[in-house]
């Protein structure tokens, strides 16, 4: 014997016109009964049939038409309803734990037996919500221009957000709240006491509370000044607040801050007000010069000690994103300049224009001295390739190579040049290449063909020579570890070394 609500579905099938909506809708109410989910969407329809009994979770979207919720079973914990633009939801069961209603004509009563609420863009013209009730613990609430206040239960949210609601006043907000975020309204007089997180997008901010452990500023336009910030906060992040004057102190307890801006920025702050041990990140932002040499602060998770080995004339060596992070450090640690040379990259790029397909020759020695401080030492490199059989790019014997494959080579001449020519120093960062050792030993093609890969082999089989034990220092981690850590590791047990002729030049 059919259930009603089987009996519901054959009658609104059987008493409506024919429409091929109608059938779609049936078959997928029949495949909810076992599968427990139904999603129905951009159907051309006014209603829909009682939805099976058995359904946990509904979403509803794209149905213009529609004016009423189909007849939800007892049972039912989630329903996510949007872009109808024409319905109004009420009388939901009190098992729903979970609603999401967007672009919706409006939300008369809320389920009370509900945990997470979502609502936004409704075409009411709400200045206070339907009464949220007791138990829920994270709302979110969006783009609804036209209310003026927000009401919470007395206790039990945890979670808020808040965005583009521009006519709405923050106040009187329950204590328990741990985690607000709050973007684009007309004001927010005070915080709730308790507030563990926070992430604003404000023009000002009230005091902050004292409980506050993360802060997050992001846009802040208009915003001029934070404040005091919390004696407990841990971790700061401000990011793209072009009128905030960045705070001159720091609490203590701080252990993360991230800055950045869209424009170069001075910070002007002791270097002495950054706790010890703490990680920073910055991006368009001028710190203290001292801090830097602090053995104690990671920058990007990038300790400075290898930076600080770095003197004008050496070069820096690794995949781009930890030789970035050294470089970027050395830069400021000895105020070079945009044409100083502090990575083989730039040396290679000042000499050979490979971005050309199939360039095959150098560039002038004006075209070097107008891209290098150090013309001297971009000349000397550009001779040093040409006169070298095996290194020399523009020697028709390689016309088959790739620009990567030729790229591998300037790379190891320029080790080479630098160790055992110029008796230079070599900062080669190993990060994310000893665990991937046994691919580069065995020249896979994602790891063992990189340019990286190619010069870190060069190193082992040149790791006997003297120029190579004197003069490169690894990094890891942005500190300084040992050649036995790198030349000992168990991912060179398979290496093969090459015939002694071609063992100097090989990758």
């Amino acid at each position: 014997m059919n259930s009603p609500r089987e009996n519901s579905l054959s009658q609104w099938v059987h008493e409506a016109p024919d429409e091929p909506d109608r059938a779609w809708v049936k078959d997928q109410m029949m495949r909810a009964s076992k599968t427990g989910f139904i999603n129905l969407s951009h159907y051309n329809l006014s209603s829909l049939p009682p939805i099976p009994d058995g359904v946990k979770e509904v979403k509803i979207s794209n149905i213009r038409n529609l004016r009423e919720l189909p007849s939800m079973p007892a049972g039912v914990e989630e329903i996510h309803v949007e872009d109808c633009p024409g319905l109004k939801i009420s009388n939901l069961p009190r098992s729903t734990k979970k609603m999401i209603a967007s672009n919706v004509k409006e939300v008369i009563n809320f389920p009370d037996g509900l945990k997470r609420l979502n609502i936004g863009r409704c075409n009411s013209n709400y200045s206070l919500l339907p009464p949220i009730p007791d138990g829920v613990e994270y709302i979110n609430v969006y783009e609804m221009n036209s209310l003026c206040e927000l009401s919470l239960p007395p206790e039990g949210v945890r979670d808020l957000i808040i965005s583009d609601c521009e006519n709405l006043k923050i106040s009187n907000l329950p204590p328990g709240i741990e985690r607000m975020i709050v973007r684009n309204v007309k004001e927010v007089i005070e915080f709730p006491r308790g507030v563990k997180e926070l992430e604003i997008d404000l023009s000002s901010v009230p005091e902050l509370p004292e409980e506050l452990a993360s802060l997050e500023l992001s846009g802040c336009k208009g915003m001029s000044t934070i404040g005091s910030l919390p004696d407990g906060l841990e971790k700061l992040k401000i990011s793209r607040c072009k009128d905030l004057i960045l705070p001159s102190t720091l609490p203590g307890s701080l252990s993360h801050l991230s800055v950045i801006f869209q424009d170069k920025v001075v910070w002007d702050i002791s270097e002495n007000e950054f706790p010890l041990g703490m990680t920073v990140s910055t991006y368009n932002v001028e710190l203290p010069r001292e801090l830097y040499g602090r053995g104690d602060v990671l920058f990007g998770n990038i300790h400075s000690e290898a930076s600080l080995k770095f003197n004008p004339g050496d070069l820096v060596f690794g995949l781009s994103p930890s030789r970035a992070a050294v470089v970027s450090i050395a830069r400021i640690w000895n105020g070079a300049m945009e044409k100083d040379i502090l990575s083989q990259n730039i040396l290679t790029d000042a000499v050979w224009d490979h971005g050309k397909m199939m360039s095959r020759q150098y560039r002038s020695d004006d075209e070097i001295k107008s891209s290098l401080n150090d013309a001297e030492r971009g000349i000397e490199f550009k001779n040093f390739l040409q006169r070298h059989e095996r290194y020399d790019v523009t020697n028709l014997n390689f016309w088959r190579l790739s620009e990567k494959e030729l790229l591998a080579k300037t790379s190891k001449a320029g080790l080479e040049f630098q160790t055992k020519v110029r008796g230079g120093k070599v900062i080669f960062c190993v990060d994310n290449l000893l665990n991937v050792l046994p691919q580069i030993v065995d020249k896979d093609f994602h790891y063992g063909e990189a340019i990286t890969a190619h010069e870190l082999r060069w190193l082992y089989r040149n790791r006997e020579d003297e120029s190579i034990k004197e003069n490169v220092i690894f990094s890891l981690g942005g500190k300084i570890v040992s050649h036995d850590t790198v030349f000992s590791h168990e991912g060179w047990g398979k290496y093969s070394e090459k015939h002694p002729l071609r063992k100097a030049a090989d990758g």
